[in-house]
Formats: C-alpha cells, sequence, structure tokens
C-alpha cells in the first residue's frame, strides 16, 4: 500500500505508457503495482469498461529500465494465493521480449490473464485422466485376481526352489573331487601325448628312409630314360633297316636254293625259257669211249 502511495507521487512525466485489453479486470485496479523478478518497475494507470464488455488497462513503466523493456514483451496477472496476494491484492509481471526492438510509447501490450478454473480442467482433461484411474484400478484388480489363483504355483515352485538349492549345495561340496579327477586326466592325456609323439617319430624314420631311396631310384630312372631316349627315338629306323635285311637275306637264300651248282640233279627255271635237263655233276668227269 505504501508502494502504490509513493508510484502516486512520484514524478511520471517521462514514463511509457502502454495499454493493453482484457476479458476481465481480474481484480485489477488503479495503483497495481508492475513488477520484474520482485522489483517494481510500473503500476496500473487506470482501468475502465469498454462498449463491447471488455476491460481497458493503461499502465506506466519506469523509463528507468527502458533498456529491458522490448516490443514483445508481455504482462502477466499474478493471481496465485501468496502473502504478497493477500496483503496488496492481485498485481502485474513483466514478462521480457526478445526481439531487441524497444517497447514505444503508447504501445500495445498483452497482458496474459489467468486460466479459469474449466479451462484448466479442460487442459488437464480430467474426464480423461479418470476414465485411465479407472482402468488402471480395474487391472490392478485383474491382477490381484491372477496372483491369489497363482498363489498355490508360486507355493509349489518355491518348494523346488528349495530342492533345487539343496541339490546346488551336494554338488558344489563335489565340485572339487571332480576338478581333481580332471586334474589328473589332464597329466594322463598330456604324457599320452608325449608317447604318442615319440612313437610317430620313430615311425616316420623309415619312412623317411624309404622316400630318400625312392627319390634316388626316381633319379636313376630318370638319367635311364634320358639315355634311352635317343634309342627310342632311332628304333623304329633301325627295325626298318632290319626288315630290309631280312628281306635281302630272303631272297639271297632263295636265289642260291635255286642254283644249278648247289640244287644238285634238281632243273632251274629259267625265266623266258624252257625247263632244261642239267648232266648230273659225274657225267662232267667221264671221258667219252
Amino acid at each position: 500500500m505504501l508502494l502504490q502511495q509513493f508510484y502516486f507521487t512520484t514524478d511520471k512525466r517521462n514514463w511509457l505508457s502502454v495499454r493493453s485489453v482484457v476479458s476481465n479486470s481480474h481484480g485489477l485496479t488503479k495503483g497495481t503495482l508492475i513488477e520484474l523478478s520482485g522489483v517494481t518497475i510500473g503500476n496500473v494507470e487506470s482501468v475502465r469498461l469498454r462498449a463491447d464488455a471488455t476491460v481497458e488497462v493503461i499502465a506506466l513503466l519506469d523509463h528507468a529500465y527502458q533498456s529491458l523493456l522490448f516490443s514483445d514483451s508481455k504482462l502477466k496477472i499474478n493471481s496465485q494465493l501468496g502473502l504478497d496476494a493477500v496483503l496488496s491484492g492481485v498485481g502485474l509481471e513483466l514478462v521480457p521480449g526478445h526481439s531487441g526492438q524497444p517497447l514505444m510509447n503508447a504501445a500495445t501490450i498483452e497482458i496474459i490473464e489467468p486460466k479459469s478454473l474449466s479451462q484448466m480442467m479442460d487442459e488437464m482433461q480430467l474426464q480423461d485422466l479418470a476414465d485411465r484411474v479407472q482402468s488402471i484400478v480395474a487391472n490392478l484388480e485383474k491382477v490381484t485376481s491372477n496372483i491369489a489363483d497363482r498363489q498355490q504355483d508360486m507355493t509349489d515352485a518355491m518348494i523346488n526352489l528349495g530342492v533345487f538349492s539343496g541339490e546346488l549345495v551336494v554338488i558344489s561340496k563335489q565340485i572339487p573331487g571332480l576338478l581333481g579327477n580332471l586334474n589328473g586326466t589332464s597329466v594322463q592325456l598330456q604324457k599320452s601325448l608325449e608317447n604318442i609323439d615319440g612313437n610317430f617319430t620313430a615311425a616316420l624314420a623309415p619312412a623317411i628312409d624309404l622316400m630318400q631311396n625312392s627319390s634316388k631310384v626316381m633319379t636313376g630312372v630318370e638319367g635311364t630314360l634320358k639315355a634311352v631316349k635317343p634309342v627310342l627315338r632311332d628304333l623304329p629306323e633301325l627295325v626298318s633297316t632290319a626288315n630290309q635285311t631280312a628281306q635281302s637275306m630272303e631272297q639271297l637264300t632263295r636265289s642260291l636254293n635255286n642254283h644249278w651248282l648247289i640244287g644238285g640233279e634238281e632243273r632251274v627255271a629259267i625265266q623266258g625259257a624252257d625247263y632244261v635237263e642239267l648232266m648230273p655233276d659225274a657225267e662232267l668227269y667221264q671221258s667219252a669211249d
């Protein structure tokens, strides 16, 4: 109240005058203070009812805070139930803008009005919320019923879990012995592998010797094949020459067999002449009577 009286008597000739139109005065009166971050920066100059039943509010803002006043700044009616509201009534709060353009004198500024109970209920969608709560309660009842139905199953499961836990304890006691047996088996397996390795090396030595001897034999065979290769290349010609020689020998043998000196008393056929009776060889050496 003292602040309002102070602002009534303050020189306001350089202050900015702004105009707003609201649907309801919401308790705003002349002298209602305007604050920014809890600091009073102005007050309401007049409140009047217009012909269209709306309310025109004229407010004055201290020029000392002009650097904080921009063209997109707004006024918000503060109707919260706080101690300040109880003592001084409804107030206005400046919502700073960000346009960077300074707020001019006689400019129109928007006032954000408080929401009515019906508006808040519409925004909160209480009916939809109530339906959801009812659905949740119904689902909860089903879950509770299912839990009751499953109680015996849960009891059986707990009994089985106890039996399993006992068996697990027994198994855990047997594990050290099993690990010892496994370790002994591992040692025996290692020895067996070492014996196999030695036997394999011993068995592999004759095979290595055989491979080496085979390599030597193959080297000798390769040399023999290289030596025989020229003979094989000339073999057809040798066979042909031998064949011709055999034919010549056969012809010579026939000729000798048919010669009168070798053939004896046999008759020799001369090509192009009659057969001639040859005299025996004894007759050649007898004297004539």
